[in-house]
């Protein structure tokens, strides 16, 4: 970081764009923000998040108090298309996901696998989202689309990073 600070510095850079593949719920981006905001208050910092969820959009308020940030995301996913218990257009997803859970974390995979399982039967935070990128499945998506263990082998399997 040190080297990319001099650079900066030597060459007067003023404005940075910084591309996001996909934000979830904005947890990850949100350490970036964090120090931008921060340690770099002279320089212009435009972050584009190629797709965005609810969860994260709703951040994108506080990541602005900056007054260097501004956020300018191209999809913004509407929250009629993330499964959770209130959307009756994904009830049977919905309950398809919960009563399976357990085939990715009962008890004999925690001890078969170091890997721990994913974090709720809608993904991580909750999320409940039916999404799969070309790179990776995002852990915001439920886990049965992605999540694989002895019992379950998933269609998008998701590569850790």
């Amino acid at each position: 970081m040190v080297g990319g600070i001099r650079y900066i510095n030597d060459n007067a850079i003023k404005n940075i764009v910084l591309l996001e593949d996909f934000v979830g719920s904005g947890n990850q981006i949100n350490k970036v923000v964090e120090i931008i905001g921060s340690k770099f208050a002279n320089i212009n910092f435009l972050i584009v998040p190629l797709i965005i969820c609810p969860r994260g959009a709703s951040r994108m308020h506080d990541w602005m108090q900056a007054k260097n940030i501004k956020v300018a995301p191209v999809l913004v996913l509407p929250d009629e298309i993330f499964v959770d218990n209130k959307n009756t257009n994904f009830d049977s997803i919905y309950h398809f996901a919960k009563k399976y859970y357990y085939l990715l974390s009962n008890e004999s995979e925690l001890e078969k696998h170091s890997r721990k399982p994913p974090f709720h039967y809608l993904g991580f935070k909750k999320t409940g989202g039916l999404i799969v990128i070309y790179s990776n499945t995002p852990n915001n998506s439920i886990p049965l689309i992605h999540y694989a263990s002895d019992d379950w082998k998933p269609v998008f399997p998701r590569h850790d990073r």
